[in-house]
């Protein structure tokens, strides 16, 4: 009876889709979207969000929206997608964040997102990586940037059994009322002018103008004029023009010129173009 009941299950799992919606900058989150579905144990499909990717309809058993935490809340393009995408076959919905400093209320940003729009929010889960927004701050040292890649795969683990088993999970957020006050306050500038942000980017002499700012653009914001990079309007503060140029020639105010450049090394920046689909 026992083995006949295991492989039912199996069987059924075998039928079951879970779909994984990933915006990524400089890899983080397309990392930990890649464990995540290694982990599962039903068929699992890797969408990333960009301007050349933006379904209006998925279809699946599952959906998990993997996102990295900007000023304490989405990243526009994700709030925006939210707002338009249908979800016909009524799945369960979760979302799994990745932050460098603090989460706040960014996963109770993203319930009440799903819940507006009448889906079945089904838990949310964050994961610890290397922050990247050097204009702020400085890249973690190696050895601490190690230790949060430890950490992270023993965080997918927990977060697949959850999710691979169909359950609910509640919502992480940090610093209880203050965490949810820093996001209803900064959040709402960083959305008022995101878009416009990389107006004020500065591109220094070394530029090659080997074009790959365009290409590793998830927004589209980006072009090539007289084998310079020029920014519309377009930006969603991704900051992976900056990290992925082979020349660090892309600069956001004074500090990051001495500041160290990131991307996950598990992923190639070839692997973070918007022609590459996962």
């Amino acid at each position: 009876m026992f083995l006949l009941c295991a492989v039912c299950l199996l069987a059924i799992l075998n039928t079951m889709k879970t779909v994984l919606v990933v915006f990524t900058g400089t890899g983080n989150t397309l990392k930990v979207a890649r464990d995540l579905a290694a982990a599962l144990p039903e068929e699992t499909e890797i969408i990333r969000l960009s301007h050349r990717s933006f379904p209006e309809e998925i279809r699946a058993d599952k959906v998990i929206i993997l996102y990295p935490v900007y000023c304490f809340g989405l990243p526009a393009m994700v709030h925006g997608w939210l707002g338009l995408v249908r979800f016909p076959d009524n799945p369960l919905v979760y979302g799994v964040a990745t932050y460098g400093g603090l989460l706040c209320a960014a996963g109770i940003m993203l319930k009440k997102r799903i819940q507006t729009r009448g889906f079945r929010f089904s838990g949310h889960f964050a994961v610890h990586m290397p922050g990247n927004c050097v204009s702020a701050y400085d890249i973690a040292a190696l050895e601490k940037r190690n230790k949060m890649f430890a950490k992270e795969a023993e965080t997918v683990e927990k977060i697949a059994e959850v999710i691979g088993a169909g359950r609910k999970s509640g919502v992480r957020s940090n610093l209880g009322w203050l965490g949810r006050l820093m996001t209803g306050r900064v959040y709402p500038a960083f959305m008022k002018d995101v878009h416009r942000s990389a107006k004020r980017y500065e591109v220094t002499n070394a530029c090659t103008g080997c074009k790959l700012c365009t290409e590793v653009c998830p927004a589209g914001n980006i072009w090539m004029e007289d084998a310079r990079p020029v920014f519309g309007e377009r930006c969603e503060g991704c900051y992976a023009c900056l990290h992925l140029c082979p020349v660090a020639c892309i600069q956001d105010g004074p500090k990051t010129a001495s500041r160290a450049r990131y991307h996950q090394p598990e992923v190639q920046v070839d692997e973070l173009t918007v022609y590459s689909i996962n």
